[in-house]
C-alpha cells in the first residue's frame, strides 16, 4: 500500500530514500520494486537516492525508466579521488534527469573538474564526518572545500556545504565542530562556501524551482 502520509505533502517535497543505508544493496533487491512503484505513483514528489553503488544502478532501473524520471535525484558518493576516479566514469553514462555528487564525507581534497566539466552534474553536496568517538573522527580541511568551490563555480554547478562535521580545520589551523542533526547546518552556512544555482524538476503537476 502506498503511504497515506505523502499525499498530504506540498508538491515538490523532498523525500531522501534510504538514508542510513544503500537503495542499490543486493539485500534490498526484494523490496525495490515496491519502493519504485511508490515513486512511480507520487509524480509531485522528489526522491533522493544518495549511494555508491553505482555499478549496480543500472540493473535495478525499473523497465519504465527511459532515460530517466523527473522526480528522482540519484547522487553518488565521492569521498576521496580513488572513489571518483572508481565510481564517476559509470555515473555519468547512467540515464539519469537529475545527478548529484556527495561529497559526504570529503575525506582530502579532489578533483572534480572533469566530470563537472561535461554538463551532466547539477548538484554538489558537500559535508565533514561527524563522530561521538573523538578517535574515529577523520578530519575536513576547509580548504579543501573551498577548491571545490572553486571548481563548481568555474563549471556552473551548484555547491551545497551542508555541515562541517566533528573536526574542522579552518585557514588559520583553528578547529571547529558541529554535530547539528540538521541536514543543513548554520555553522557550515556561516562560513559563506556554498554556491547557489537553481534547479528545476518539472513534475507532473508543476514546475519546482529550488
Amino acid at each position: 500500500p502506498l503511504p497515506p502520509s505523502f499525499t498530504q505533502l506540498p508538491i515538490g517535497t523532498i523525500i531522501i530514500v534510504a538514508l542510513r543505508s544503500d537503495f542499490f544493496l543486493k539485500e534490498a533487491d526484494i523490496y525495490r520494486e515496491t519502493v519504485w512503484n511508490t515513486v512511480r505513483n507520487y509524480p509531485n514528489l522528489i526522491f533522493k537516492i544518495i549511494t555508491k553503488r553505482v555499478e549496480r544502478i543500472k540493473e535495478c532501473l525499473p523497465k519504465d525508466w527511459g532515460d530517466g524520471w523527473e522526480n528522482v535525484i540519484i547522487a553518488a558518493t565521492v569521498e576521496n579521488q580513488k572513489r571518483v576516479s572508481e565510481r564517476l566514469p559509470i555515473f555519468l553514462n547512467l540515464p539519469l534527469k537529475h545527478r548529484w555528487l556527495a561529497c559526504t564525507p570529503l575525506l582530502e581534497e579532489i578533483d572534480l573538474t572533469p566530470y563537472l566539466s561535461t554538463n551532466k552534474i547539477e548538484h554538489v553536496e558537500v559535508n565533514g564526518e561527524k563522530s561521538y568517538k573523538q578517535e574515529q573522527i577523520r578530519p575536513l580541511k576547509i580548504s579543501w572545500v573551498k577548491n571545490l568551490r572553486q571548481q563548481c563555480v568555474s563549471n556552473d554547478v551548484r555547491l551545497s556545504f551542508l555541515f562541517v562535521g566533528s573536526h574542522c580545520i579552518l585557514d588559520d589551523d583553528s578547529i571547529i565542530s558541529d554535530n547539528c542533526m540538521c541536514y543543513h547546518s548554520e555553522v557550515a552556512d556561516s562560513l559563506n562556501i556554498s554556491y547557489y544555482k537553481p534547479i528545476s524538476f518539472k513534475l507532473k503537476d508543476k514546475e519546482i524551482v529550488y
